[in-house]
């Protein structure tokens, strides 16, 4: 056994020592390494898929860009209220309201059957009653279903109505308009 081992170690004697490698041999393989590789060369298409990309994974394209349009918007709205007025001549302020489904032109953009109410400060002169209402309300619109915006409507529509007592009753009809920004 002393003679195996006297033997293994001349031999490891004898061998010729392996130098280590330095920092600058370590950089040059690895470079030469990396040289040796096949060129990438990557190309994108706006909207296209990546496949591959990474194993197993599929990376697809950034959500949809948001639009956004100005859309008139006007209805026909039929008025009607009731206020009181202490003296005649002399001014009474009353509510009035209505019910109007407001579209676009191509009634895809709606506000659905709404009520709209504002108030009126109309002149009392006598049994009779003839003045204009000016409404200026907000009004909330859908595309399908779906919410889409909202807009302050605005117009003149004509009343007329009698004097009872103290109280006035008028009604009329007549347009809103507006706009309202869409964003799809």
């Amino acid at each position: 056994m002393k003679t195996l081992l006297s033997a293994i170690a001349a031999a490891l004697l004898a061998a010729p020592a392996l130098a280590a490698p330095t920092l600058e041999s370590a950089q040059a393989a690895a470079e030469k390494s990396f040289q040796s590789l096949p060129a990438l060369k990557l190309s994108f298409q706006k909207g296209a898929r990546v496949q591959g990309a990474l194993p197993g994974k599929i990376v697809t394209s950034p959500a949809k860009q948001k639009t956004s349009s100005t859309v008139h918007i006007s209805g026909y709205v039929s008025f009607n209220g009731s206020g009181f007025v202490s003296h005649t001549p002399g001014y009474a302020s009353l509510n009035v309201s209505g019910s109007a489904n407001l579209c676009d032109s191509s009634g895809q953009v709606c506000s659905g059957y709404t009520t709209i109410t504002t108030w009126a400060n109309l002149f009392v002169n006598g049994d009779f009653v003839n003045d204009w209402v000016r409404p200026y309300v907000n009004v909330s619109f859908y595309k399908a279903g779906r919410y889409v915006g909202s807009a302050q409507l605005s117009g003149s529509v004509p009343v007329s109505g009698w004097v009872s007592g103290n109280w006035v009753h008028v009604s009329g009809s007549g347009y809103l308009s507006g706009s309202v920004l869409v964003t799809e």
